[in-house]
């Protein structure tokens, strides 16, 4: 099945009586524009958003008929948090992390 958009999210959307097939993905696979993937039930799904980055959330509806959905469901990870206490310590644990080109996520003041 090739799924080229996307619907909505479950969390924001009012569905109800409708069964939810999901699609598991990693974190880092969540801006990737192709994915060939299965979902929990067994069905192949090509993922292909080639216009622009999907930026795909957890519970991103990718497929909506009357009686079910595909949606996207992301696998929980170990992550660190850090809050820095200063700007200085923010800048230097920013270097530190850019420098090993390593993921940075930052939310708030975390």
């Amino acid at each position: 099945m090739l799924l080229t958009e996307k619907y909505g999210n479950i969390y924001t959307s009012n569905l109800s009586n409708i069964d939810i097939d999901k699609v598991c993905i990693e974190w880092y696979e969540s801006s990737r524009r192709i994915l060939h993937k299965t979902t929990r039930s067994g069905i192949q799904v090509s993922l292909k958003y080639l216009n622009e980055n999907p930026n795909f959330k957890d519970g991103d509806i990718l497929w909506l008929d009357e009686k079910s959905m595909i949606v996207i469901g992301i696998i929980s990870t170990q992550c660190i948090v850090i809050t820095a206490n200063s700007i200085m310590a923010a800048a230097a644990l920013c270097y530190e992390i850019g420098n090993r080109h390593l993921p940075l996520f930052y939310e708030e003041n975390e």
